[in-house]
């Protein structure tokens, strides 16, 4: 999952699929970082809410202690904070 939100072309498609096939929303990468934090860094909207509708934690921590919704006040993501 984590591979394809990184991949320009087909990660909105590919993460529906991937989700829809049952693999966890709130996994996290070696960098304590789930799917959710990275669509926030990479300012998608359209992948956040879709993982939001797969049940995604926005209070998971990534390993500098800030979930979701921190991190996007933090980058001033302010069209996913509100």
């Amino acid at each position: 999952l984590h591979s394809a939100v990184f991949n320009s072309t087909v990660r909105l498609i590919m993460a529906e699929l991937l989700l829809e096939a049952g693999c966890d929303v709130n996994i996290c990468s070696n960098r304590s970082k789930t799917v959710l934090h990275y669509s926030i860094e990479l300012g998608r909207e359209d992948l956040f809410l879709k993982l939001v509708r797969f049940d995604a934690d926005l209070l998971i921590e990534d390993n500098q202690h800030r979930n979701a919704l921190q991190l996007a006040v933090e980058l001033k993501q302010t069209n996913i904070v509100t």
